[in-house]
């Protein structure tokens, strides 16, 4: 008779880490700026519908880009896709945006011309 081992996975934690932003919105163009979340830069572009983060990954090799409502409610990462339960609220990307709003270190809508659409 064989016995299986069920492996337990440890709790996940709370995203965490820190928020900059490099240029704020309006000194790329009228709708972008950039940030930097954790040490990692993002070109931050907004729109009518949320924001845009644009980034780099270096362990992957490949240009990243995720993309959040405007109320910072929910993000389009690996993280926030695979790991909705992690406890809160969310992944980096969405934690470090809406410490920006509450902090009014980013635009609300109607504080900047919005384009149309992507």
């Amino acid at each position: 008779m064989t016995t299986t081992k069920t492996r337990t996975r440890k709790p996940l934690e709370p995203a965490t880490g820190s928020v900059r932003v490099l240029r704020p919105v309006g000194t790329v163009n009228e709708d972008a700026g950039e940030v930097s979340i954790n040490g990692q830069a993002y070109y931050l572009a907004c729109h009518k519908t949320g924001y845009r983060l644009h980034g780099y990954d270096p362990k992957r090799q490949q240009a990243t880009c995720y993309d959040l409502p405007l109320d910072c409610s929910g993000c389009n990462c690996p993280d926030a896709a695979y790991r909705s339960s992690r406890p809160g609220g969310g992944c980096k990307h969405r934690k470090a945006l809406a410490a920006l709003l509450a902090s009014a270190k980013l635009p609300r809508p109607g504080e900047y011309k919005l384009p149309e659409a992507f």
